[in-house]
C-alpha cells in the first residue's frame, strides 16, 4: 500500500469520529436544501396559480383556500431527506387528479424542479 493511502490503528477512531462529521455536515446541508426546494416549489405554484381563474391556471379559484393551503413540507430521518407539497384543504385531493390529472399542480411542480435539485445534492455530496 501506498504510504499516503496508510492509516495507523491507532488512528482509526479519529478517522472514523471526521467520517461522521462530514457525513452530518452533507446531511445538514441536504435538509437545508430540501427545505429551499419547498419553499420555491410552493411559491411557484402559489405564484402560477395566484388568485386567478381561468385557462392557464391550475383550477378555478372560488374561496383562494386552496391555493393559500399549498405548503412546502421536508420530511427525513438520519439516514433521508427528502422534500415535497401538499394541500392543506381536503379537497385539494380531487384538485389534483380530477380530468385525469390534467390540472395537477403539485406534482408537475416537484417534477420540473427535481433535475435541478438533485444537480444540487450531487454538488453536496460530490458524485
Amino acid at each position: 500500500m501506498a504510504d499516503g493511502l496508510q492509516i495507523k490503528v491507532e488512528n482509526i477512531p479519529r478517522v472514523q469520529a471526521r467520517i461522521r462529521e462530514i457525513y452530518g455536515e452533507k446531511a445538514v446541508a441536504a435538509q437545508a436544501l430540501c427545505r429551499q426546494y419547498a419553499t420555491e416549489a410552493a411559491k411557484t405554484v402559489r405564484a402560477k396559480q395566484g388568485l386567478k381563474q381561468g385557462e392557464g391556471y391550475y383550477w378555478t379559484n372560488l374561496t383562494s383556500l386552496a391555493i393559500r393551503g399549498i405548503k412546502g413540507f421536508v420530511d427525513g430521518d438520519t439516514n433521508w431527506v427528502g422534500w415535497g407539497l401538499l394541500h392543506t384543504m381536503e379537497y385539494g385531493r380531487w384538485l389534483e387528479l380530477a380530468n385525469n390529472r390534467e390540472r395537477a399542480a403539485l406534482e408537475p411542480t416537484v417534477r420540473a424542479l427535481f433535475p435541478r435539485f438533485m444537480d444540487d445534492i450531487r454538488k453536496i455530496y460530490g458524485e
